[in-house]
């Protein structure tokens, strides 16, 4: 069992109010009283708070003072712990008497527990264990004198010596560990004084708790915080739990409890939920929407976020969308793309994040699959003979051939019809094409004096169309008088009625006249004048400029300057889009350029201003935001994600709290009133 001994380091006497050091007397001699006072300062350095007291030994050397016989040794306790001032001043309450036999120059042991002078021992702990720490020697009351002069408990104690015997009324514990990720253990290490001791331990994390009973002489407590415990910090990657160690006797009675605290971490692999990420086609024409295709410059793609949840509690707070190569971003659950404008596999990442900072990612891939209208190259037109065998001057049968394809895309395939009319007349045929093989038309009918347009159409499964028109000119004839004398014709058969039609250059002594269709000029710069045309800088053009083809009407400016290659174009196009554009060189293969579309093109007016780039033939598409769009600009792009100002303080890491808490994640801002 554990002791502990203190001595006096100070002992003092005194009659009135001036204390004299050396030893502590008591009673009265010659008619004085005295009262002796020992200071046990080092009880400083003895804690009470969690002993129990069995017993005090109190090893007294008594002086060569007064007489031999039996005295009682009577204690008080002092009123303070220094000694000072008067005696009465000095003196506390009676904590009772022990008759000592022969206390007279010799060294005595008493002992004081529950069996032994109970009440001076109930006293002695009391006094001790409330921090006082000076003992008080006085007699109140003489019994007799001697014929010396001095009472019969008159005595005096040079030195004094308490030891304490104690046991600890509870066990003290320590966390192994001062952080512990859920789903592992947490465990209380327990240093019990007393091996008969049992304990119980409580483990508690917000609202969650669980009691252990441990038997005695187990020196640990062990307990796996479930993961379901996360549910107390939803917003938060850790939080503060504790571990309550209650201390029991043999009879199951608490000596008391003592509070360890520890820090739950969210485990990396607690993060959101996030299923899937999935992307569609999504195609105007049924075509494509039949084969579920996504086609350049048709398609566009949806991509969905499926399955995002929270994690033990937590709550999906963002969402992000990402696309490599680019064709949209977005923050949010699901995006709808503009036109697609790239060809080849696309990459599309997913990003959950929850409440308390943590992320999923999942992707998933898509192909773009080239696609353009139908091509038509490799154009033969002639007039022949019946045979094939080129005639210009008498043949009376048209020679047709042409090469063609389309996209590579679903079961896609090309028709192809080539068309032969007489300009002027009211002859017609037509045949369909095969790539590669000439035909025949006109079946020896073709007048050799009338020139026949052919107009070859190719026509592919998805529906675009692309045409070729070329001629097959008359017989070859100085001057050629059409019958009846309707048309006219130099170099080349006569043409439509009321026409005179030229197959030779014309030369005019006289410039025509505006009235009349020419220009009235014979030089560039008088006919520019004489019809309003504009050609150099200063010119100055009235009225509107019309510019028009089957696809991509435009104006391409040229600068000059020291050769170089740059150009700037102005462009429109057929599917409701106009561009300003800023090529490297001719060939259009590095560029950017920024479109406009129209509500028939593009109906979101997130889409309805794009940034287009083209670098060595590879083409991106970049949204450019603007007050008039319907989806927040998101945080990648330097907006909030957000259409009000509480999703806003939100997507950008700022919360409110009533108090600010004690952990958090990197990046977040906490707004706290005060």
């Amino acid at each position: 069992m554990p002791s502990y001994s203190v001595s006096a380091s100070e002992i003092k006497y005194a009659s009135g109010s001036s204390w004299t050091s050396g030893k502590a007397r008591q009673g009265v001699y010659s008619s004085t009283r005295y009262e002796g006072a020992l200071n046990f300062a080092g009880l400083a350095n003895f804690s009470f708070s969690n002993i129990a007291v069995t017993g005090i030994q109190m090893r007294v050397t008594f002086g060569p003072t007064g007489g031999s016989s039996t005295k009682y040794l009577t204690l008080y306790g002092g009123a303070k712990n220094s000694i000072s001032g008067s005696i009465a001043s000095m003196r506390g309450s009676a904590l009772g008497a022990v008759s000592v036999s022969n206390a007279f120059d010799r060294t005595v042991a008493l002992n004081f527990n529950s069996g032994s002078e109970a009440a001076i021992y109930n006293a002695l702990v009391k006094f001790f264990a409330s921090g006082n720490r000076v003992l008080i020697l006085y007699v109140p009351k003489t019994r007799g004198t001697y014929s010396g002069g001095y009472c019969y408990d008159y005595l005096s104690v040079t030195a004094m010596t308490l030891t304490f015997t104690y046991e600890y009324l509870q066990s003290s514990g320590s966390m192994a560990s001062a952080s512990v990720a859920a789903g592992s253990a947490a465990k209380l290490n327990i240093t019990a004084y007393n091996s008969a001791y049992s304990h119980r331990v409580t483990w508690k994390f917000g609202t969650y708790s669980n009691v252990q009973t441990i038997a005695a002489g187990v020196s640990s407590a062990s307990y796996t915080i479930p993961l379901n415990w996360l549910k107390a910090i939803p917003n938060a990657a850790s939080g503060t739990a504790s571990a309550t160690l209650e201390t029991l006797d043999t009879s199951g009675n608490t000596l008391g409890t003592s509070g360890y605290n520890f820090t739950v971490t969210v485990p990396a692999g607690v993060t959101p939920n996030l299923e899937s990420v999935t992307v569609a086609p999504v195609n105007s024409n049924s075509v494509l929407a039949g084969w579920n295709a996504y086609a350049y410059g048709k398609s566009q793609a949806k991509i969905t976020i499926n399955g995002a949840s929270g994690a033990y509690g937590s709550t999906i707070k963002s969402y992000s969308i990402t696309t490599d190569p680019s064709v949209g971003s977005a923050n949010a659950s699901s995006l709808t793309t503009g036109t697609l404008y790239k060809v080849g596999t696309i990459t599309v990442t997913a990003k959950v994040t929850d409440s308390r900072g943590r992320t999923a990612t999942r992707s998933a891939t898509f192909s773009i699959s080239a696609y353009a209208a139908p091509v038509i190259s490799g154009v033969t037109l002639y007039r022949c003979k019946s045979d094939g065998t080129r005639d210009d001057a008498a043949g009376t049968c048209a020679y047709v051939k042409a090469n063609f394809s389309c996209s590579a895309i679903g079961s896609n395939k090309v028709s192809v019809q080539a068309v032969l009319s007489q300009i002027g007349g009211s002859y017609t045929t037509s045949t369909m094409l095969t790539s590669g093989s000439g035909v025949i038309l006109g079946g020896g009918k073709l007048a050799v004096d009338a020139t026949y347009s052919v107009t070859i159409t190719a026509t592919d499964t998805v529906g675009s169309v692309s045409t070729y028109s070329g001629e097959v000119s008359s017989a070859a004839y100085i001057m050629h008088v059409k019958k009846g004398g309707r048309a006219l014709g130099f170099g080349m058969a006569a043409g439509a009625d009321g026409t005179a039609s030229f197959g030779w250059p014309l030369i005019l002594s006289k410039p025509l006249a505006v009235a009349q269709g020419g220009t009235g000029a014979n030089t560039a710069s008088g006919a520019c004048s004489a019809i309003g045309a504009v050609k150099k800088s200063g010119d100055t053009m009235s009225g509107n400029l019309n510019i028009s083809t089957s696809l991509y009407p435009s104006i391409c400016l040229l600068p000059s300057y020291n050769n170089t290659t740059n150009r700037t174009i102005f462009e429109g196009s057929y599917i409701g889009a106009s561009s300003f554009s800023s090529w490297e060189d001719s060939t259009g293969n590095n560029r950017r350029m920024l479109e406009i579309r129209n509500a028939a093109y593009q109906a979101s007016l997130d889409y309805a201003v794009m940034l287009r780039t083209c670098v060595n033939g590879a083409w991106g598409a970049y949204r450019v935001f603007h007050a008039g769009m319907p989806t927040p600009v998101p945080v990648a792009n330097g907006g909030t994600g957000a259409s009000n100002a509480k999703a806003a303080l939100s997507n950008l890491g700022i919360f409110y709290a009533a108090s600010l808490p004690s952990s958090g994640t990197d990046g977040q801002i906490c707004l706290v009133p005060v």
